[in-house]
């Protein structure tokens, strides 16, 4: 077949077994694979002459004739490769955006906390969890529990069980907050209740120092937290009664009108 002097305007090249070259006004002719599939004649680009040679041409045709010969539409199944890839390629820009520092600091910014608050959870973030997991995509980690209690582990052997049973906590609402925005699938952390050493609890206490008891109110009043917090920490003198109480109480329970 003579492709090097083939100029626009002259006749189709017909190479055989369905393939031919048509001129374009452009130099670079465009390579045509014509089939019938279920009876009804199609035509797949195979190309650009001279990009893709007479021998690429060929044997692109012939990957066709054997898609033909199996029972399969060469066209549909370059559409479904093309769909593959392009999912593919989505995918792959959607993890670069979405890394685990990125929804985080959006989880951050969306929390309507005290600045003393939103200050410990970046340092906790900053400190333990962002060196290990920042660069990596949020999705990929939500389905990955054993890497994310790794990362927990790696901080317990510290001896910091505390801080450790907070960054589990602080994971939990990153990738729940990545599972409500669609970008990701899971949140890995549901699945490790339990993983991890109970620090052992301190009792304080009392203080029964007029002077200790006047600073401690001073700070209480000083509170920069939520509202409801401080609400509580004012509240909790004037009852007498365990956190674990006051918590759930009811109006029904306060005698307002009492003497």
């Amino acid at each position: 077949m003579q492709v090097r002097h083939l100029r626009y305007g002259d006749k189709t090249l017909r190479d055989g077994r369905g393939l031919y070259l048509v001129p374009q006004s452009s130099g670079r002719h465009a390579w045509r694979f014509d089939y019938r599939f279920h009876g009804v004649r199609k035509t797949l680009s195979m190309g650009l002459y001279p990009d893709t040679s007479l021998a690429e041409a060929r044997q692109r045709r012939d990957d066709a004739l054997r898609a033909l010969g199996s029972g399969k539409d060469p066209s549909a199944l370059r559409q479904a490769a093309k769909a593959q890839q392009e999912a593919a390629n989505q995918e792959a820009r959607e993890a670069a955006e979405n890394t685990f520092a990125t929804i985080a600091a959006e989880w951050l910014d969306r929390q309507n906390l005290a600045d003393v608050t939103v200050a410990k959870s970046r340092w906790l973030l900053n400190a333990f969890l962002l060196p290990e997991l920042g660069a990596r995509p949020v999705r990929e980690l939500s389905k990955a529990p054993r890497e994310i209690l790794a990362v927990l582990r790696k901080i317990e052997a510290t001896g910091k069980l505390e801080t450790a049973r907070r960054a589990q906590v602080k994971l939990g609402q990153v990738f729940r907050y990545a599972l409500l925005e669609g970008k990701a699938d899971a949140d890995p952390t549901a699945s490790l209740r339990g993983a991890l050493k109970s620090p052992k609890v301190r009792h304080h206490a009392s203080v029964t120092d007029p002077a200790a008891i006047g600073a401690l109110m001073r700070a209480i009043d000083g509170f920069a937290g939520q509202p409801v917090t401080l609400a509580a920490l004012q509240f909790a003198p004037l009852v007498f009664v365990r956190p674990g109480e006051l918590r759930p109480a009811e109006w029904t329970e306060f005698e307002l009108g009492a003497p």
